[in-house]
C-alpha cells in the first residue's frame, strides 16, 4: 500500500507520507489501507495482510507511524480491517478472519479506549462461522450499528455501548425478508439529514 499527503490538494503537492518507513509500512504483504479515522490525535487506518494479519498504523504527524496493534490481533486469520469508526470515545474497526477451514470464516470487530503505549483491543462481536465479515455502518442517536452478510439478506445490528453481549437486531433479514438484498459495503452508509442512510 501506498499513502499520498497534500496540504492543499494542488498539482505538484502530493508527498509520499510513507518516506520514512516504504511501502506497506515496511511490509509487502500490507497490500490495502482501509477507512482511516482521527482518534486521539492521530491518523490510523488498517492493512489488509494474508500473511501477517491485519495491522492497525497511526501517526501523530503525518510522516512518522507505528503499529498499534499487535498483527492479526494476535491471530493471522485476521487478515483484512474494512470498516472503522469512533464511537463514544473508542475506536472500532471491523475485520475479517479468514478460518481455520474454508468456508468458516467470520466478521469479527474490535476495539480500543487509548492509543497510549501499546493499546489493549477488546473483541466486542463476532458474525457466525461461514459469514465471513460485517462492516461498521456509522452511529446515530447513541446507537453503534453494523451490517452483517447472511443467506436470508443482510442484518443489521446495533448496540448502546459496543459492549459484547450488548447488540441487538434493527431490521427484518435484507431488510423486506429479500436476500438478494444481502450486503452494505464498508462506504455504503452516511448520516445525513438527521437519517442514516445505508446502500
Amino acid at each position: 500500500t501506498l499513502v499520498f499527503r497534500s496540504s492543499t490538494g494542488d498539482w505538484g503537492s502530493w508527498v509520499d507520507a510513507l518516506e520514512n518507513i516504504g511501502p506497506g509500512f515496511g511490509k509487502p504483504h500490507n497490500e490495502n489501507f482501509k477507512d482511516m479515522q482521527v482518534f486521539d490525535d492521530h491518523l490510523c487506518g488498517g492493512t489488509w495482510n494474508e500473511i501477517d494479519g491485519a495491522e492497525v498504523w497511526c501517526t501523530s504527524d503525518g510522516k512518522n507511524w507505528l503499529q498499534k496493534n499487535i498483527s492479526g490481533f494476535g491471530e493471522a486469520n485476521n487478515a483484512i480491517i474494512w470498516s472503522g469508526h469512533i464511537f463514544d470515545n473508542q475506536l472500532y474497526f471491523g475485520v475479517q478472519n479468514f478460518g481455520k477451514t474454508e468456508g468458516q470464516g467470520h466478521g469479527r470487530l474490535y476495539r480500543t479506549k487509548s492509543l497510549e503505549g501499546d493499546p489493549t483491543w477488546e473483541e466486542v462481536f463476532r458474525t457466525e462461522p461461514g459469514i465471513p465479515w460485517g462492516n461498521i455502518l456509522g452511529d446515530i442517536n447513541g446507537q453503534l450499528y453494523i451490517s452483517v452478510p447472511t443467506k436470508e439478506g443482510l442484518l443489521v445490528f446495533r448496540s448502546s455501548s459496543g459492549d459484547p453481549g450488548n447488540w441487538e437486531i434493527a431490521n427484518f433479514p435484507g431488510f423486506d425478508h429479500n436476500p438478494e438484498n444481502n450486503a452494505v459495503l464498508a462506504d455504503g452508509a452516511a448520516f445525513y439529514n438527521e437519517n442514516l442512510y445505508l446502500g
